[in-house]
């Protein structure tokens, strides 16, 4: 998808559909306020009593409220979007993008809980994304010129047309929801983690995208684009990490709340394992080859590839700790995980904000990997003396295996 529309839009305008899509889904994730977590860990498809109608009726309350107030807000920005400077005119498309994103985030989440994996990934992760190439490769192949920001509406249009047809799906798969009057049935401490899970997926927005909307507000949208694609390149490292995140996080909640540890940390001993070894073999042309990987986006991107090798270190350094943070979210650790992110995130972010001052991107990049590694260096010692979970990779394990190997 970044490559067709790097080529379709050009540097600048490519950075303002970036800047755009970033907006859009940092908005949409904190706008899910936590329930793509709470249905993750409390729904039991195994379990057929009203826990789950539940979960899920308190669920599409605060969504569908969520969405109708991000569409509200989203005509408004657009009827005065004349007021901003023109880097922000299109801050409504934003805003659009974000009340579809949280409804597909959720929808994802929920078919993982239901193990339907092919629910889980092909109508966001595979039709929205292959939709958007298409388009792109559309505009390439007729020389048509488009805008970021018409690339942003269409970005938008075909993410509602998704996040529709899995609202569709799962109306159809639990058909007692709202079938009869019921009330918030969640108890206090539910209520709490809910909150719990609305900071953390506010946390999780800054992280993911704060630092690309950073660089597109400040150092402008070129800039913005080459971090972007950079971010993504590295993200590749962690495709084995997403497999294992859609296949295990949602036994490694019912491990523990049925409590079988042992299941726990066998879960965890094969996630740790599956994260990093599939990784160390794609970082190697990461970082060999990072200046001819960058410049296929185009040759402004070339001079970009310091950033490449140090965002690859940084997604290495994490899948190295393992899914420390899985842990104290799904086992009751959600307090401890805020407040860590309380402790960390301040240090980080004016260590993002000097470093770009004086680094420019370089300097972002810098700032992301000493923030990966402390939290993650954090929530691995966590689980190990909190929970006897060893999440960091198993060196031992490893060598033996490899060892064993060599002698047959």
């Amino acid at each position: 998808m970044m490559w067709v529309l790097a080529h379709a839009l050009g540097p600048s305008q490519y950075g303002a559909f970036v800047f755009l899509f970033s907006v859009g889904c940092a908005v949409g994730l904190v706008a899910t306020w936590g329930q793509q977590l709470v249905v993750l860990k409390h729904y039991d498809p195994s379990n057929d009593s009203g826990r789950n109608k539940c979960v899920l009726e308190s669920n599409f309350r605060i969504l569908g409220t969520s969405t109708l107030g991000l569409v509200v807000l989203g005509v408004v920005l657009f009827l005065i979007s004349d007021v901003f400077p023109q880097r922000f005119e299109g801050l409504y498309i934003a805003i659009l993008i974000a009340s579809a994103f949280s409804l597909s985030e959720y929808g994802l989440n929920y078919f993982r809980a239901r193990g339907q994996i092919m629910w889980s990934l092909v109508p966001r992760e595979n039709l929205w994304r292959f939709g958007i190439i298409l388009c792109g490769a559309v505009c390439v192949l007729f020389g048509t010129e488009v805008s970021g920001a018409q690339i942003g509406v269409f970005a938008a249009a075909t993410l509602w047309g998704v996040a529709i047809l899995q609202v569709v799906r799962i109306r159809r798969q639990e058909k007692s929801l709202f079938s009869q009057s019921s009330l918030d049935c969640r108890t206090t401490s539910q209520r709490y983690e809910s909150y719990s899970f609305t900071a953390h997926s506010l946390f999780e927005a800054l992280s993911s995208f704060f630092e690309t909307i950073l660089v597109g507000a400040v150092l402008g949208f070129e800039a913005a684009a080459a971090y972007f694609i950079a971010v993504r390149l590295s993200q590749l490292l962690s495709l084995s990490a997403v497999v294992a995140s859609t296949v295990h996080e949602h036994k490694i909640s019912q491990s523990y709340l049925g409590g079988r540890f042992e299941d726990l940390k066998s879960t965890i001993k094969t996630c740790s394992i599956m994260f990093l070894v599939p990784a160390l073999l794609i970082s190697v042309p990461m970082v060999a080859f990072g200046d001819v990987i960058m410049s296929q986006f185009g040759d402004a991107f070339a001079e970009s590839a310091n950033v490449l090798v140090i965002l690859t270190v940084s997604v290495l350094i994490r899948l190295f700790m393992g899914p420390g943070d899985w842990i104290m979210i799904l086992t009751g650790g959600e307090r401890d995980y805020l407040m860590l992110k309380f402790i960390v995130f301040p240090i980080y972010l004016i260590l993002l904000w000097t470093l770009s001052q004086y680094s420019g991107v370089v300097g972002v990049a810098i700032a992301s990997l000493c923030y990966v590694t402390a939290l993650h260096s954090l929530t691995a010692y966590w689980s190990w003396s909190r929970r006897g979970v060893l999440t960091v990779f198993p060196l031992g394990t490893a060598v033996s295996f490899a060892l064993e190997l060599i002698r047959r």
